[in-house]
């Protein structure tokens, strides 16, 4: 009996992941769920090379999902100056601080609390997104 809850649990988590993927216009491929899956279930910022292991799909595949995801607005990424991207999914926009010492990620809230969270000028511009990258030396290198 406990083997068919869990079957259930498992098929109601990938019906939701596979709405979110048809809410945001994408397919729900194998590929796209569990990738998807995998960074709802492993909250943090995480690069493409540890999603390839963790997944056992091939890194082209994950590269290439996770840059689709990234354009739907179910992953957000931040890039720090020294590494590789790091992906995450998360309820609300954010930004990052990274840590020159450690390498420490920490999210940031945005002030506004909603995309773009900066406002800035740009005649004529119409600005969709604000990155900020916030560096310097967490609490724990201090």
């Amino acid at each position: 009996m406990e083997r068919s809850g869990r079957s259930s649990d498992v098929t109601a988590a990938s019906t939701t992941l596979s709405d979110r993927l048809r809410h945001a216009g994408l397919r729900a491929t194998r590929p796209r769920v569990t990738v998807l899956g995998w960074l709802d279930a492993n909250p943090g910022h995480h690069p493409a090379d540890r999603v390839v292991e963790r997944t056992a799909l091939s890194r082209a595949t994950v590269y290439h999902v996770l840059s689709q995801l990234s354009a739907a607005d179910l992953v957000l990424t931040a890039e720090p100056t020294a590494g590789p991207v790091l992906y995450e999914t998360a309820a609300d926009p954010h930004h990052h601080f990274v840590c020159r010492s450690c390498g420490r990620v920490i999210d940031v809230a945005c002030v506004t609390g909603e995309t773009p969270c900066l406002h800035v000028d740009v005649p004529g511009a119409v600005i969709e997104q604000a990155d900020v990258i916030l560096r310097g030396v967490c609490a724990g290198c201090a």
